[in-house]
């Protein structure tokens, strides 16, 4: 059975995804507490250790923002159906720090990806990410 669930909530499912992603990717990684459940589950996270824990989530932007500290995180679209909220993004910017164990190449990065959240009163609950790690792996130089 599904639940129904109104136009005025999907707008803030929207916005609590939005406002998380703005945050997280500008290095403000303490949004995680008030806008990411406690339970939070996670899946496909690049770098083969997908967070289980708001503080491991944060850890994850930290690392990331070390990596790239000049980064563009763009939304390409967002839609929001039931409680599920689906993100395209786009990250720019360039690997001037270690990223998942790699040092520093001072190479420009541009790829896409998408994320899909599952939300639970107004909360993060659940996230599944499908960055394009093919195309970022080649712009730093790590595969052909």
């Amino acid at each position: 059975m599904s639940t129904a669930f109104s136009p005025s909530t999907l707008t803030k499912h929207k916005q609590v995804v939005e406002q998380f992603l703005d945050a997280t990717h500008s290095g403000n990684v303490d949004v995680i507490d008030t806008l990411v459940s406690a339970n939070i589950m996670t899946h496909n996270f690049p770098g083969g250790k997908s967070p289980t824990s708001r503080e491991e989530y944060k850890e994850f932007f930290r690392l990331w923002g070390r990596g790239v500290p000049q980064q563009t995180f763009t939304v390409l679209a967002i839609v929001a159906e039931a409680d599920k909220v689906v993100v395209h993004y786009a990250i720019t910017g360039w690997h001037d720090g270690d990223l998942l164990g790699i040092p520093a190449t001072g190479q420009k990065i541009d790829f896409t990806g998408v994320a899909f959240y599952r939300m639970e009163n107004s909360q993060i609950a659940e996230t599944w990410l499908y960055p394009d790690t093919s195309t970022l792996l080649q712009q730093i130089g790590v595969s052909r």
